[in-house]
């Protein structure tokens, strides 16, 4: 693999973008995928009605913002200090995990989460 870069499978072209941010903020995709499982389960129990079909990490006037897409339109901010809390408490299971796993996503953020 080329010093730098990471491999990933993404399925969509929002998913590409999302990446795409995530990489140019120098973030882990994978402590994003964790934080946006952890935010999913609470607006799908506060908002079950808005049936969110997809969620996405984006980056605005510098705020990291998650934006649910559904039935409405929801988006919530990340904190920082969330972001490095969850990078700092995972960060000895993450180093162990394979660098094979080009497949990012929430699905992973689940399965990493049962182990």
């Amino acid at each position: 693999m080329i010093p730098g870069y990471r491999k990933r499978i993404v399925t969509n072209q929002n998913a590409l973008r999302e990446k795409a941010i995530i990489f140019e903020n120098e973030l882990d995709d994978r402590v994003v995928e964790l934080i946006k499982l952890l935010y999913l389960v609470d607006v799908q129990d506060k908002f079950p009605e808005v049936n969110i079909v997809e969620a996405y990490f984006l980056v605005l006037e510098g705020k990291y913002i998650i934006e649910f897409i559904g039935e409405k339109f929801l988006k919530a901010e990340i904190p920082l200090d969330l972001y490095k809390n969850v990078e700092n408490n995972f960060a000895e299971r993450l180093a162990a995990e394979e660098e094979n796993q080009f497949m990012i996503d929430v699905k992973w953020a689940n399965e990493f989460l049962k182990k």
